[in-house]
């Protein structure tokens, strides 16, 4: 069945609320509910937007601080997206294995998980060796990157 492009938004109205909805995602998978569970379920996503939104900001000031902590020992730093969850991705500066780096990094990814600030970010930590570009980007999702960068200030 073709669909249709629809000019006019789809109400939802609360004196209607013991009406049934059918919401049909793409994956083909089927919600019915009624009026009202539909509005509460959109406050609901409104207010899980607007704190992850807060959480990924305080989590990228968090990485930004550890990247600069870290900068004698960091080329390239990176926070992207693999699979569903943030991966926060360090390019040492040396191709040897640098316990102490590694070490610090465990104790962030650490401190992420238990920290009540991000309680909805699910974040991994990896570090690769020195490498080219090639290697490092078939680690990020091209569709979302962010890459820490420092000025000549830091």
């Amino acid at each position: 069945m073709p669909s249709e492009t629809r000019t006019e938004p789809i109400r939802l109205v609360f004196s209607e609320r013991d009406a049934h909805v059918v919401i049909e995602p793409a994956d083909e998978d089927r919600f019915v509910m009624r009026v009202n569970e539909a509005i509460e379920a959109c406050r609901v996503y409104e207010e899980f937007q607007s704190l992850f939104r807060q959480q990924l900001d305080y989590l990228k000031n968090t990485l930004g601080t550890w990247r600069r902590e870290h900068m004698h020992a960091i080329e390239k730093a990176f926070l992207t997206l693999q699979d569903d969850r943030m991966l926060f991705l360090v390019v040492m500066a040396e191709k040897g294995y640098d316990s102490t780096l590694e070490d610090d990094l465990t104790e962030l990814e650490l401190r992420i998980a238990q920290d009540p600030a991000c309680s909805r970010i699910k974040l991994d930590v990896q570090a690769l060796p020195s490498c080219d570009e090639h290697a490092y980007v078939s680690f990020c999702n091209p569709a979302w990157m962010l890459e820490y960068t420092s000025s000549n200030a830091d």
